[in-house]
């Protein structure tokens, strides 16, 4: 799934907004590039990028962490210790990168089961 998608299913769970063509927000991070940008209450909303965005889609939506080491670095991440699937993510050079990441898939799947 792309970043764009992602980013779509995930908005549902948090109300995020499309904002309106031509509206400008400064940009922040270097990740991948989406086509669609999204705004709450006003304010540019880039979990993929920020790390406070991701941190609040995490908090709303009840989401739990769990980072392990043994053999294969990833983050593990879902609602309480029910969440199945669990959503993986491999660290690779950039652990930040990859927990927001998995926030967002792990958000993308609530988001995609919801009308």
């Amino acid at each position: 799934m792309n970043d764009d998608k992602l980013l779509e299913l995930a908005a549902k769970t948090v109300g995020a907004k499309r904002c309106r063509p031509g509206q400008s927000f400064s940009r922040i991070g270097d990740g991948p590039s989406v086509t669609t940008v999204w705004s709450i209450d006003g304010e540019m909303w880039e979990p993929l990028q920020v790390d406070g965005d991701a941190f609040r889609l995490m908090v709303k939506l009840h989401l739990t962490i769990d980072s392990h080491s043994e053999g294969l670095k990833g983050v593990w991440v879902g609602p309480g210790v029910t969440f199945k699937p669990e959503i993986v993510e491999l660290f690779g050079t950039d652990p930040y990168a990859a927990t927001r990441r998995a926030i967002v898939r792990a958000a993308a799947d609530i988001g995609g089961t919801m009308l």
